[in-house]
């Protein structure tokens, strides 16, 4: 039966839980703090495991403007020498058995392609510049600043790393602390970079358009990682550099902190000419202070499930987040289909956290560590890894862990083993 949804959050994960449940007649309401619901930052990878998700939920990938990830390699910056090989796709397609592509996208184009898919359904409600204040998890209230109260037979909770819905589960998983990295991101027209001979020539011997690289500078043990989007129209550029390398401090977690083409080439000090004339050639740099967050220990309560950041904020060293967040919504399409009932949500998203937690959890912990640097080590995420999924271990391969999962098929047949223990107990 249609039940009343309030998804609190209109980014990526919101979106497509919007997207995921519309079809089975649920009258959705979406609570954005935001005025505009525009979606910020720069570009973001969907793997094989979140396309196969958007694809099922009638999602036009292609509308995103993507491009196709074929190499994802480690190259020393200044000599261009191969420092190891994350995977070519063709080769761990068919060594997993996966069809989809690694793809690399505009945040604000998949943002805009799920907004609209979202909306265009009748029954779905865009509010923008409601903050919220406190959800009752129990009852399914949520509190706005305003004092207004939004009341749903669902709550999901999609508000990202600051998020208010995550008190009402876990009140100790709310503290956030710095990350230990910091990023500036910026944007590239193609055209403008390939009229410089020295970036063009640079550009040519790397692969672009068809790989994401990450270049790391041996002196500073900074990195720059740069790959296309929007077709290729646009290079996505961002550095990984230990807290307080930049010239200014900055407020933690706020990615929409504008940075500078001054501050980017103030980093890249000894860095070659073609890096830094890509620097010089920026377009609206942001400059990104890391935080993390710890996991809930449970993702629901009552009427209350906790989607995306908001259950398992994720560094974007494996650019896994945003794919955690659409097979959350995935899953909710599964569990709380039109089956489902106003008396039987809790049940079924206890059913989540069962299908949702480890996975997420593992994948979290896994973007938390590197071997060399200023990370915690493999042993110490692994340690605090397993103080929530006891005996959990990092796995030797991102790819293989996350490519050939189907999420949505796993929730399928959790739920078919639900109506085939009511049917016996009748």
């Amino acid at each position: 039966m249609p039940l009343e949804v309030v998804i609190v959050g209109a980014g990526i994960a919101g979106l497509t839980a919007a997207v995921a449940l519309a079809p089975h007649g649920h009258q959705i309401t979406i609570l954005e703090k935001s005025a505009f619901a525009a979606e910020v930052g720069a570009a973001f990878h969907f793997g094989p495991y979140g396309v196969r998700c958007l694809k099922r939920l009638g999602v036009d990938v292609a509308a995103m403007r993507p491009n196709v990830c074929m190499r994802w390699n480690q190259t020393e910056a200044c000599t261009l020498r191969d420092l190891g090989l994350k995977f070519d796709l063709r080769q761990k397609q068919s060594e997993l058995e996966v069809e989809e592509d690694e793809i690399m996208v505009h945040r604000i184009d998949a943002h805009r392609v799920l907004r609209k898919t979202a909306t265009d359904h009748p029954n779905v409600r865009l509010r923008l510049g409601d903050a919220v204040k406190s959800v009752d998890a129990e009852a399914g209230i949520v509190t706005l600043l305003s004092g207004e109260q939004v009341r749903g037979d669902v709550v999901i909770g999609a508000d990202g790393i600051h998020s208010r819905c995550v008190a009402a589960i876990d009140p100790a998983a709310t503290e956030r602390k710095a990350a230990g990295i910091n990023m500036f991101r910026w944007m590239v027209e193609t055209d403008k970079a390939m009229a410089n001979p020295v970036v063009k020539e640079f550009l040519d011997k790397t692969n672009f358009p068809e790989h994401h690289t990450t270049f790391i500078h041996g002196g500073t043990k900074h990195s720059l990682i740069m790959y296309p989007c929007r077709n290729g129209e646009l290079i996505n550029c961002s550095t990984f550099q230990m807290a307080g390398a930049e010239m200014k401090p900055l407020p933690e977690g706020d990615f929409t902190s504008p940075g500078s083409t001054e501050e980017v080439l103030h980093l890249m000090q000894g860095w070659p000419e073609s890096y830094r004339a890509l620097a010089a050639a920026a377009i609206d740099v942001k400059h990104w202070a890391v935080i993390s967050r710890d996991v809930p220990k449970s993702f629901n309560k009552g009427r209350l499930v906790l989607i995306g950041d908001a259950a398992h904020p994720t560094q974007p060293l494996h650019a896994a987040g945003a794919n955690m967040g659409i097979e959350d919504a995935g899953v909710l399409s599964i569990l709380l289909g039109t089956d489902v009932t106003p008396e039987s949500v809790a049940d079924r998203l206890q059913l989540f956290h069962d299908l949702r937690y480890e996975r997420t959890v593992v994948t979290k912990f896994s973007s938390e560590f590197q071997k060399i640097g200023w990370l915690p080590t493999p042993e110490a995420a692994e340690a605090q890894m397993g103080e929530k999924v006891p005996g959990a271990k990092l796995p030797p391969s991102m790819e293989d862990f996350l490519w050939p999962v189907d999420v949505m098929a796993d929730a399928e047949k959790a739920v078919a083993k639900l109506s085939t223990k009511a049917v016996g107990k009748d």
